[in-house]
């Protein structure tokens, strides 16, 4: 599931083969193996923003960084502490091929550093999320693509945390969610009807039934997946499905029906200054432009069946950026199924070089004109909100959860890691992470204040 912006895998074992330096970043990419630390300033801070967005952007990455590793390392309860050390002998300990047993160790390590986070959110930082409680119009309904209920003591994802506090504090009609696996009981003072489904077109055929006129349906979408270049095309595939299941029922062109998109910063270009973007990391290439042509693929397919906007000119903008994107992410898709080293990379191969310019100067360009953080009011997007709200996007940064688990499987291999203990070497190619590190449910907060827009 998406989880905001992401490290590549195999970019960070390949970096961590050569002898020296070791990169601290876990995702640097090119000839570029090690990177100055240092904090960049957000070059525009876009009015059509909320303000949480523009003040956790602004912040410096270094103090967050630094702040958020002496919570970390040396939490101050005592329990946390006994923990904590019973995760990192376990991480040192487990064997290579247990990866049952890693991912227990990892997860249990994210469960303990966003205990301690949230705190930090809630304590220090708090001007980075909306105010709570956010109550809505109970003749709402809320279907989260991507996230199930899950008791609060256990590992949630961003979607999980979007289902359990629409739940529980915004007074909603209905909830339904969807997930490959089934979701949790609730608790008994949960008063808010709920309904998990496994299968997606399921979800949308029922909602689509129970619908009375008037009732507003807001599609939350966070699902993607954050592959490697030519495993992405699965990301573009969901919304396909998605869009056909509303469509196959009667919700595309109904203006009740909205959509809440769950993007990253990473999908951004580089002179926007976040952490992350689309130019930077080629182990990302795919997933990035994956991630770009989800929003335009929702834009069109939504805006051409309004009334409203099915002539105005954003829209003629998107479908010609849908289309220049659509043609060289298919070419690229193609190459690397033709070529699987190439796919796998760590900078850009030989012989790739031009095809991967066009397939970045294709995305770039859809995301400069896309998204408010790099357009601010001249945002297509925003443009076409203005006219009709049906459909809004949420970035976020890096966040500890499951995509971060099985992206640092590598760290437990004795080949990559060399002399070095498996928890010192997590250290030394994940700390940097927690720059931009976010925990899941500020996360899922900002995108609950964010279906105000959509409302």
């Amino acid at each position: 599931m998406g989880c905001g912006s992401s490290t590549s895998s195999n970019e960070t074992i390949e970096a961590a083969k050569v002898p020296a330096p070791v990169p601290t970043d876990g995702g640097s990419t090119g000839s570029s193996v090690h990177k100055e630390t240092k904090t960049v300033r957000r070059g525009i801070m876009p009015k059509t923003l909320p303000g949480f967005v523009n003040a956790f952007l602004d912040f410096d990455r270094e103090e967050r960084r630094q702040t958020c590793e002496k919570a970390f390392l040396e939490p101050q309860d005592t329990a946390d502490k006994t923990e904590l050390k019973k995760i990192v002998d376990g991480i040192n300990t487990v064997a290579p091929t247990d990866v049952a047993g890693q991912t227990e160790l990892l997860t249990g390590l994210y469960t303990l550093w966003n205990k301690c986070l949230l705190q930090l959110e809630t304590e220090k930082w708090q001007n980075q999320g909306p105010t709570e409680p956010i109550k809505f119009n109970n003749d709402t309904v809320v279907a989260v693509v991507g996230g199930k209920y899950v008791p609060a003591h256990q590992f949630r994802g961003t979607g999980d945390w979007i289902v359990s506090e629409v739940l529980e504090q915004c007074g909603v009609k209905k909830v339904h969610s969807f997930a490959r696996s089934p979701a949790s009981e609730l608790p008994s003072d949960v008063t808010t009807a709920y309904t998990h489904h496994t299968a997606l077109e399921a979800m949308i055929q029922r909602i689509a039934e129970e619908k009375k006129p008037g009732t507003k349906v807001i599609f939350v979408f966070t699902v993607a997946k954050t592959a490697d270049n030519g495993e992405a095309s699965v990301n573009v595939s969901l919304v396909d499905t998605f869009i056909a299941a509303c469509d196959s029922n009667g919700l595309l062109s109904d203006t009740d029906m909205r959509v809440l998109h769950m993007s990253t910063f990473h999908a951004s270009p580089k002179d926007t200054g976040h952490e992350d973007n689309l130019v930077e990391n080629y182990g990302l290439t795919d997933y990035g432009a994956s991630k770009v042509m989800q929003t335009c693929q929702l834009a069109d397919e939504i805006y051409s069946r309004d009334p409203a906007t099915k002539d105005h000119p954003a829209l003629a903008r998107i479908k010609e950026l849908r289309k220049e994107l659509d043609v060289e992410l298919k070419a690229a898709w193609a190459h690397w199924n033709a070529n699987p080293a190439d796919a796998k990379s760590r900078s850009i191969p030989e012989g790739f070089e031009e095809q991967h310019a066009k397939l970045v100067a294709s995305m770039v360009i859809a995301a400069r004109e896309l998204f408010e953080d790099s357009a601010g009011e001249d945002s297509l997007i925003f443009q076409l909100r203005k006219v009709s709200s049906r459909l809004g996007v949420v970035k976020v940064p890096y966040m500890l959860s499951n995509t971060a688990v099985y992206k640092r499987f590598f760290v437990f291999n004795p080949a990559i890691r060399g002399e070095k203990d498996a928890f010192t070497f997590y250290k030394i190619c994940s700390m940097k992470r927690l720059r931009i590190v976010m925990t899941p449910r500020r996360a899922a907060m900002w995108h609950v204040e964010a279906l105000r827009d959509l409302h």
